[in-house]
C-alpha cells in the first residue's frame, strides 16, 4: 500500500533544516514522527513506512511555526477563495481534492462515522460538518451536505485564516490533501495501528 498521496520527489533544500537543531517529535493524526536534524532525518516511530520528502517541508515548517499556532483563539474558518492570490493557487493541480473524500463519505451516516475516528469535533455546518485537528493548532473544517434525487453530495473544505498569516500556499495545501487521502484510506489508515 502506497501510504502518502504525495509521494513524488522533492528536492529537500539545506535551508529547510536551518534553526534545527535539536531531535523532536511531532504528531500527524495518529502517525508519530521523530525529526533528525543532525542525519536530516524523519522516521515514524509507531509504525513502518518509509517517509516521502514531500511530507518533510510540512512537518519542518510546522515545527519552526508551532509558537505562532498556540494563542487560544477561536479558529476563524475561510475557504481557498479568501484571498485572491490565494484563490488563483488552489485551482488545477492544486485544487484541494474534495473528491477524494467523497469517494469514501457521501452520507451524513458515513461522514459522521469517520471523521469522528478522526477525533473531529462537530460543527454547525451544511448538513453535517466535524473541525479536524491534523496537527496540534492547525484547524480544518469539513462541511458536507448530502444531496438528493437533484443534486450530487458536496463537501466544502475550510481552514483557520491563521494559517494563511504562518504558512505558504503550498503548506496548508499538502496539510489538506494529506488529511484528505487518510480520510479516504481510513480503514487501511487505522488497520495500522491495532
Amino acid at each position: 500500500m502506497n501510504f502518502f498521496y504525495l509521494n513524488q520527489k522533492f528536492p529537500i533544500n539545506d535551508k529547510l533544516w536551518e534553526n534545527i537543531t535539536s531531535s523532536f517529535n511531532i504528531s500527524f493524526f495518529k502517525e508519530n514522527y521523530i525529526v533528525e536534524p543532525e542525519k536530516k532525518l524523519i522516521s515514524l516511530t509507531n509504525f513502518q513506512y518509509n517517509i516521502p520528502t514531500t511530507f518533510y517541508p510540512v512537518l519542518l515548517n510546522y515545527y519552526k511555526k508551532m509558537k505562532y499556532l498556540k494563542n487560544n483563539t477561536e479558529p476563524e474558518f475561510v475557504s481557498t477563495e479568501f484571498r485572491k492570490d490565494w484563490g488563483l493557487f488552489f485551482r488545477g493541480v492544486h485544487s484541494i481534492r474534495e473528491e477524494m473524500v467523497l469517494e469514501t463519505v457521501k452520507t451524513v451516516s458515513d461522514f459522521t462515522k469517520v471523521l469522528e475516528k478522526f477525533n473531529g469535533v462537530k460543527a454547525e455546518f451544511g448538513d453535517i460538518s466535524y473541525i479536524l485537528e491534523p496537527l496540534q493548532g492547525v484547524f480544518l473544517c469539513y462541511i458536507l451536505w448530502e444531496g438528493d434525487e437533484d443534486f450530487p453530495p458536496s463537501l466544502k473544505i475550510l481552514f483557520d485564516k491563521k494559517l494563511a498569516d504562518i504558512f505558504m500556499q503550498d503548506i496548508v495545501w499538502s496539510i489538506i490533501v494529506e488529511t484528505n487521502y487518510r480520510i479516504k484510506i481510513h480503514e487501511k489508515y487505522f488497520s495500522l495501528f491495532n
